[in-house]
């Protein structure tokens, strides 16, 4: 049986939260916003399974780590040396400190993603985003960062745990609260990167150098108080940092929306900008010239 194309979708605009024709009009809307999924689809393709690796192998370089650790202990006990609870503490406090660096590279990684997703966005090279209608540019640009928080979350998950383990037994809640801090100060880096792709003026700049002084304040503010007053001023700390982090991501999502839509890159609908639709008149066919197209009479 002869292949037959599909027939063109019916004319008029598209339902709101749904694509604009083609097979992925059977997808239900999304309730959150409609571009979170394609954005899930794509970090499940790219960034999600290069940080679901790096993570693996750093989790596993922590273990062989450790397994030759205890191995040294095991054979300095067998040749009688004194295992005190010192080398106990030392080789968790070293686990520990590798788990911490290795989630902070894999956190690091994410902030680089959504750069270098923004500047395909600006170049235009994306057509998944750009062929869905009704959805306006803060609608997309939220649900990329909801992915990328989603991204963050998961890869937090790694550390929560043993954080929580630690509260329960020792009672000690830095663990959990660095862990905090880490995530928002991520979360953070990430909409500043956002942002970076979209600096073309001197507003850019001064925005962009502003949410730069603001973390790295944060930061100084963070660290000293976890020096100075230690538990103390461990509420203070965090109210601080989720307040700016509020701020900061609210600030960074309003600036790449306004960008985009400011750039052409996307309407005011979320529709990208086409050339207007010829008139009645271009489309019509010319009138062939007089004599044109007529057959010649045949003489008799």
């Amino acid at each position: 049986m002869p292949y037959s194309a599909p027939p063109p979708p019916a004319a008029g605009p598209a339902p709101p939260g749904l694509f604009a024709g083609g097979p992925a009009q059977r997808y239900a809307p999304w309730f959150l916003t409609p571009c979170v999924w394609l954005e899930m689809r794509r970090c499940g393709r790219s960034g999600l399974f290069v940080l679901a690796f790096v993570a693996a192998l750093a989790v596993g370089l922590w273990a062989a780590e450790s397994g030759l650790y205890s191995r040294k202990l095991a054979v300095s006990g067998a040749l009688g040396h004194n295992i005190t609870l010192d080398h106990l503490m030392k080789h968790y406090l070293l686990a520990r400190f590798t788990m911490w660096h290795a989630l902070a590279m894999v956190m690091a990684l994410v902030p680089l993603q959504a750069f270098w997703d923004i500047c395909d966005e600006m170049r235009q090279n994306r057509q998944e985003l750009l062929s869905m209608t009704y959805v306006t540019p803060l609608e997309t640009v939220k649900g990329k960062w909801m992915v990328y928080v989603m991204e963050l979350m998961i890869i937090a998950s790694i550390l929560f745990p043993l954080c929580i383990c630690q509260y329960f037994v020792a009672g000690n809640l830095l663990g959990c609260a660095s862990l905090l801090v880490l995530t928002l100060t991520a979360i953070n880096t990430t909409a500043i990167a956002m942002v970076l792709p979209t600096v073309r003026e001197r507003e850019g700049v001064a925005r962009t150098i502003f949410l730069f002084g603001a973390i790295a304040g944060i930061a100084i503010i963070s660290i000293n108080s976890f020096i100075v007053a230690g538990r103390e001023a461990l509420v203070s700390v965090l109210i601080t940092n989720l307040v700016l982090a509020i701020i900061v991501n609210a600030a960074c999502m309003y600036a790449v929306a306004h960008t985009l839509g400011r750039d052409g890159l996307l309407d005011h609908n979320g529709k990208r900008r086409m050339a207007a639709p010829p008139t009645a008149s271009q489309t019509a066919s010319p009138e062939p010239p007089s004599g044109a197209g007529k057959q010649p009479v045949p003489a008799p």
